[in-house]
Parts: structure tokens; sequence; C-alpha cells
């Protein structure tokens, strides 16, 4: 399990300027088959995976597949030990948005009630960034997770698009009321990184329904980084002709997604006053904003400009991460904090 070094390397600061404390709590005994034989009652399940430490058993439903796969994707067929710990579930699942189209996602239950929902940012998925390693952090801790891919994104249906943060806050509604309506649990918290930070401090602001919200390098300043992105030609051309075909390396670069950059889509994101928008969250959700002060995509001075306009806030900055936290001990320090705060609100 990871734990912060004993040299505090996270610079946490509350509005209240209370010391912000960290603990470990024991690893408990999950009961995960009668979750199971619930979960299949009422979801649209294609894959189950029992994943214990160092094997996973898969079994199929509706699919003729036996692929046996770790929590992650990767295969392994190694047996476990005999004194392997109780299983948690990983669902390979879907649920649809309000325009009907199918959200890949994948539900690694530990069994507990609340669940935390993590969102992906730009041209992502649900398997990029540190979520499925930060997936199974919560998970031995006792904390059931959802990650989803957004419409046009990773597996999912729909057309990728530049912007579109709030077609995306309806995605997260969708995905909210998928845990709460067929999986039968509570929302504990919804994460999101870079511009998925965003659409979790929106999804607040509009909806004010759940109690944690984590904003993982997210941006405060909305007009920025379009020129960085685009450059000033492709903007000349999208002012001329109002839209430009535009291509994007996806997934961690893994794949190139085409698509058309339209001059509405831009101008959404530069109407955005995000910080209008977040200091509309109620005192009553816990906001807690993590971010590398190493990065170059979003400058840390967006996170400061945040935490001047929540009302009821955290901010931990990570010396040396970048924005993607790529560097081994800042990326172990991101998971510590953040699955310390899910599992005990410290």
């Amino acid at each position: 399990m990871l734990r912060l070094p004993r040299e505090e390397q996270l610079r946490c600061r509350r509005r209240d300027h209370t010391a912000n404390s960290c603990k470990q709590t024991p690893r408990f005994l999950l009961q995960s088959q009668p979750r199971l034989n619930t979960f299949l009652a009422h979801s649209r399940c294609t894959r189950v995976v029992l994943t214990y430490a160092g094997f996973v058993a898969g079994s199929s439903t509706g699919s003729s597949s036996s692929t046996q796969d770790r929590a992650d994707g990767s295969s392994n067929s190694t047996m476990a030990s005999s004194q392997a710990p109780a299983p948690t579930l990983t669902q390979a699942l879907s649920f649809t948005n309000a325009q009907g189209e199918r959200l890949a996602a994948k539900f690694l239950d530990a069994g507990s009630d609340g669940v935390v929902i993590l969102c992906h940012g730009y041209a992502a998925s649900k398997d990029g960034f540190l979520f499925p390693r930060l997936a199974d952090e919560l998970a031995a801790r006792g904390r059931s997770s959802l990650r989803f891919d957004f419409a046009g994104n990773g597996e999912s249906e729909g057309v990728f698009s530049f912007g579109n943060y709030y077609r995306e806050v309806e995605d997260l509604r969708a995905a909210v009321s998928f845990v709460r309506d067929t999986l039968k649990r509570t929302v504990h918290a919804i994460v999101g990184h870079s511009k998925g930070g965003n659409v979790v401090l929106l999804y607040a602001s509009r909806y004010d329904d759940v109690p944690h919200v984590v904003n993982i390098a997210g941006r405060a300043l909305m007009s920025r980084g379009i020129k960085e992105r685009f450059g000033a030609d492709i903007l000349e051309r999208l002012a001329a002709e109002g839209a430009v075909e535009q291509q994007v390396r996806a997934d961690g670069g893994r794949r190139t997604i085409s698509y058309l950059l339209t001059r509405e889509s831009v101008d959404e994101r530069m109407a955005m006053d995000m910080l209008a928008e977040a200091s509309k969250i109620g005192s009553g959700t816990h906001v807690l904003t993590i971010h590398g002060s190493a990065d170059t995509v979003i400058p840390v001075g967006d996170a400061h400009e945040l935490a001047a306009v929540l009302r009821n806030h955290t901010l931990c900055v990570v010396e040396g991460g970048d924005h993607n936290f790529r560097q081994p001990a800042a990326a172990e320090q991101l998971l510590a904090r953040v699955t310390e705060y899910l599992v005990t609100g410290a």
C-alpha cells in the first residue's frame, strides 16, 4: 500500500488553515459473491473478472469468451497462492447517455456501497492516466470504483469533438444515474483529470448531489491553451472557414482520431467562466484539487485561482509533478493522497 513519505512532499492547504492528516486503515475482507449475484440480476454485464493477487479467473455472461484478464486488461494465467486475499470483482459493462450512445465502462467492485467515478481527460480513456492503478488502490482499501469513456472516446459510441464540456457533464450524469439506479449503490465521489477535472467541477456546480469532488490538474482560465494546442494558422483558418479537419493522438498516443474542429466548439470553451461555475459549488461539497508544480500544460497557478473561489476546498501541490504525473515519485504521491482522501476523507 502506498504511503506518503516521512518528509511532507505534498503542500496541502485548507481554506480554514487546518492540517490535513493521513491515516492508514486496515484492509477488510470482502464478501463478493452476494454482490456479484445482485449485480448480474440488474445489469447488462458483458464480462465478469474475479481478480486475485497473481490470478484472474474470467467468466463471461452472454459471451463465449474465456479470456483471463487482469483488471488493467492484460492477460495472466499464473495461479494464485493458497493464501491469496478475497477477490474483488471487475465488470466490463456499458450504459447509455441521453443521446442513446453506449458508453463503455469498468466497475471494480470492492464491496462498498459508496462508489467513486473516474473521469478521463481530453482524447483519453478509462484505462489511461493513472486510473487503473487508482482503481486497484481503492479496491485494496475497500472502495469500489467505476471508470468510463466519454462519448467519442475509447470504446464508447459517439463522435469525438473538441470542447463539449457540458455534453460530457451529461455523460457523467448518466454514469451517476447508472450507479444509483442499476448498481443500486451511492456515489461517494467524482474524480477527474485535466479536462475531466473541469467536467467534475461543472457537474458539482450544476447538480450538487455528490459529497466529494477531486480535481486533478483541471483548468481555471479557459481562454488559455487553445493557441498553444492548434497554432495561429489553424485558428485563422477556423475564423475564415468555420471548420477545419484535425487529427489528435488519443489514448496516450496509441491511436489517431480525425475530427472536425468547429468555430462553435472553440467559442464554447472561450466563453466558459470556470471560476464563476466553481464558485456556485455549495459548501456541503468538499473539493480536493491536486496539481503538479511542474505542469506546463495547465500551470499550477490555475489551481490557486480555483482555490480562491471554492468554498470548501483543499489544495495539494505535488512538487515536481507534470501534467500527467509521469515522475514515479509524483505518481506515488498522487495515488497515495487521492486514495487516502477517498477512503478516509482526510
